[in-house]
């Protein structure tokens, strides 16, 4: 009878520990799970700070140059204000050239680039190369001011020497807003090409004319602002 209960006691304790052991070999792919998943979590937020980091890094890189459009065997560049020239470098499956009208654009193609436009071209720029995302056909315009040194009654143009020293001609054209200062009522009035005269001063926006290859400093005015020298003599 006791050999009965002995043996009955160790088949007890060998059932109970290979439960256990069956407890501790269910729960370890559970665990495994767990431990996988946890990984996998912190991979994944490794990766989405990596893509941050990298998009303020593009962003940085991100650069936007207006300049005069130069086109040598096929190849696109600019040349900025101060004469440096960057290239352009268009991919046409992603590169979008619009052509700036007003305050609308139109797309056009990268082959309807023409040699001096002036446009502005956008993306990530190294040393003097822009990959570049848009390209913007638009006016080269200037707003300056200065002393009118010069004007031309037949041809209908004014020169005026600026602020910065440089020299610029300015067509006074058909659609120029004209307007000067009355030096008496301080009023701003139209006024006629008769009414402009050397050594008044002009504020002027004008449109930069790629027809004159020989001036660089050569614009269309778009807006002039007289203050004649009366004005300085009060």
């Amino acid at each position: 009878m006791k050999l009965i209960t002995y043996l009955f006691v160790i088949s007890l304790l060998l059932f109970n520990l290979s439960m256990v052991r069956a407890e501790v070999a269910i729960s370890t792919p559970s665990g495994t799970t767990a431990t996988s998943s946890a990984d996998t979590k912190e991979s994944n937020d490794v990766k989405n700070i990596k893509e941050k980091l990298a998009s303020i890094t593009r962003k940085k890189d991100q650069r936007a140059m207006g300049g005069f459009c130069k086109i040598k065997d096929s190849k696109v560049s600019l040349v900025d204000s101060e004469g440096v020239e960057y290239s352009v470098v268009i991919d046409e499956s992603l590169t979008k050239v619009y052509q700036i009208n007003g305050s609308s654009k139109k797309e056009i193609k990268s082959s309807d680039l023409k040699q001096d436009m002036y446009i502005v071209s956008t993306g990530p720029t190294v040393d003097k190369s822009i990959s570049a995302n848009v390209v913007l056909v638009d006016d080269a315009y200037v707003v300056q001011s200065g002393k009118i040194t010069e004007i031309n009654k037949t041809d209908f143009f004014i020169k005026v020497t600026a602020q910065d020293k440089e020299e610029y001609t300015l067509d006074i054209e058909a659609g120029t807003k004209q307007n000067m200062i009355n030096p008496k009522t301080l009023e701003i009035e139209k006024i006629g090409f008769s009414k402009i005269k050397e050594g008044d001063v002009v504020h002027f926006a004008a449109k930069k004319d790629t027809s004159d290859k020989n001036s660089k400093n050569r614009f269309a005015a778009q807006k002039i602002l007289v203050i004649p020298q009366e004005y300085f003599m009060k």
